[in-house]
Parts: structure tokens; C-alpha cells; sequence
């Protein structure tokens, strides 16, 4: 497919491409894990604009489908959890962060559930984790969901940003907590 569009970047240009989208799921028979991931992406564009409504109207769309499939669908499992993230994502934009916390720890245990305990990709979610509680004033929360991800991050390989990452994780928990002194060797780091 040859879609000719002008120069555009970030909602614009998804807005612009997932009517084209929607119409190559529909061809493929509306199969519900194209749909879902679909609405997914549909909210990940409206929240990234700041147009939160209709991001949490397709969320709200994208967990019905999951709930009304998923338990029947294995394969809307992995995209079920993307719906998690992005509500957890929205909750942040919206500065929700008490919500974003509860979303972030329930996505980490979810994750658990289905990639395993030691999958790479939770360092990024306890990082979501971390940035909320810290937001929240939560420090001792914040620093207890630290080293678990930094035990998880223990065996990863140091070439991994995750590592870099959680420095910087650990510089925000301090700096929220009015700690700068331990905050900038974080950051350094």
C-alpha cells in the first residue's frame, strides 16, 4: 500500500494513518489482536496530543475487547498487557500518579505472570513504578520498588541502559524527596 502523505510526525501522522490501519485489520478479518492493539495505539496517539477522553475511551474499548476475548483468546494475553501499560502511561499525563503507581504495580505482576520473574522488560515497568510513587512522595515505596528492579537488573548485561537508567530512577526519588546532596551522585552515576 502506497499511502501519499505529507511530512508529518507524532499524532498527526499516526492520526493520519490509522484510518489505513483500521481498514488492513478489517480485511484481515478483524482478527481481536489486531483490534485490540489497534485501540491501543489509537489512546497512545490521543494521549501523547493531551486529547485524554478519547484515549481512555479506546482503553475502555481495547479492555472490553480483551475481557470479553481474552479469556478464550490466548493470543490477546501479551496485547492485553499493553492496554494495562497505556492506562498506566495515561494515568501519568494526566498526573494521576496514585493511579499510575496501582497501575504500573499491578502491569508488574501481570508481566510476572506471563513472560517470568527475571524478563528484561520489568526494569522499565518498576522505572514507571518508581517515577509515580516518587511523584506521590512515596519515598520508602519508591526506594523498595528500586532494588527490586536493580535486582532484576543484576543480571542483565551492564551493556543494557537499564543500568544507566536506574540511576536516574534513583536520582528522581531523591530529588522528589527534597534530597538533592543524594540526588546528583544518582544522576552522575
Amino acid at each position: 500500500m502506497d499511502v501519499n502523505m505529507p511530512e508529518m510526525s507524532g499524532p498527526d501522522a499516526l492520526d493520519a494513518i490509522l484510518p489505513h490501519v483500521a481498514a488492513d485489520v478489517r480485511a484481515a478479518g478483524a482478527p481481536a489482536r489486531l483490534e485490540l492493539m489497534l485501540l491501543t495505539y489509537r489512546a497512545a496517539a490521543r494521549a501523547f496530543a493531551h486529547d485524554f477522553a478519547p484515549a481512555q475511551v479506546a482503553l475502555d474499548a481495547a479492555q472490553a475487547l480483551g475481557d470479553r476475548r481474552g479469556p478464550t483468546d490466548p493470543a490477546l494475553e501479551r496485547p492485553c498487557l499493553t492496554v494495562v501499560q497505556e492506562r498506566g502511561f495515561l494515568a501519568m499525563e494526566q498526573e494521576d500518579h496514585k493511579a499510575a503507581a496501582a497501575i504500573f504495580g499491578t502491569l508488574i505482576v501481570q508481566m510476572k505472570r506471563v513472560y517470568g520473574p527475571r524478563h528484561p522488560t520489568l526494569v522499565a515497568h518498576y522505572m514507571n513504578r518508581i517515577t509515580a510513587l516518587s511523584e506521590l512522595g512515596e519515598r520508602d515505596a519508591a526506594l523498595a520498588a528500586l532494588g527490586e528492579a536493580r535486582k532484576l537488573a543484576a543480571d542483565l548485561p551492564q551493556a543494557m541502559p537499564h543500568h544507566g537508567r536506574l540511576d536516574l530512577s534513583e536520582g528522581v526519588i531523591w530529588q522528589e524527596s527534597g534530597d538533592c546532596g543524594r540526588a546528583i551522585p544518582a544522576y552522575r552515576r
